[in-house]
């Protein structure tokens, strides 16, 4: 049961990538699937980097203190994923990843900007218990996918999706930091 609430972390903490991938998609820019590494390879390293400072401080923190933590940290990172739905929702969120062509640059803002909460999120998950490594590597599975699905799917779509599902990424993030102070 632990290991599904952590997968779903992983995977709402993707969601970001989701739809920077779905916002390239919709103005009719591909990504390769290298492109695709490439955006997964940041989180790898930022979330890689956090997972073993996490892992490593679960030696000097108290058992009582994890969940607090834990559950602290996702719940930053669920009004971090809210502030972006919101601006989803506008339709702000779109000038993130705007352009005709994805440049290296653009490529690596977008990276960068979806590792950040990634690598709170891997430094919580590591402090909880799970191995740095299998973090990381979750992490940029879920990111590099999503952004290609993501992407595939705004290519194909007829419009902006501007509905309440662009608010499921923080509402599991919120249940799981919830569930995290639960203990």
């Amino acid at each position: 049961m632990l290991w599904i609430g952590q997968m779903l972390t992983v995977v709402a903490v993707s969601m970001d990538a989701f739809w920077c991938g779905f916002a390239l998609g919709g103005r009719q820019v591909r990504l390769r699937t290298r492109t695709a590494l490439y955006i997964g390879a940041w989180p790898l390293a930022l979330s890689l980097v956090a997972a073993i400072a996490g892992h490593g401080a679960r030696q000097f923190v108290p058992i009582g203190w994890v969940r607090m933590i834990g559950g602290s940290v996702l719940l930053i990172v669920a009004v971090m994923a809210f502030r972006e739905a919101v601006r989803q929702w506008r339709g702000e969120g779109d000038r993130l990843a705007c352009g005709r062509d994805a440049s290296l640059g653009e490529s690596t803002l977008v990276s960068v900007a979806v590792a950040v909460d990634a690598s709170m999120a891997a430094f919580a998950l590591a402090l909880a218990g799970l191995p740095p490594v299998t973090v990381a590597v979750a992490m940029a599975v879920a990111h590099g996918a999503l952004v290609l699905v993501g992407n595939r799917l705004g290519l194909y779509s007829i419009g902006k999706m501007h509905g309440w599902y662009v608010f499921l990424p923080c509402g599991i993030l919120l249940v799981m930091s919830v569930l995290r102070f639960a203990g």
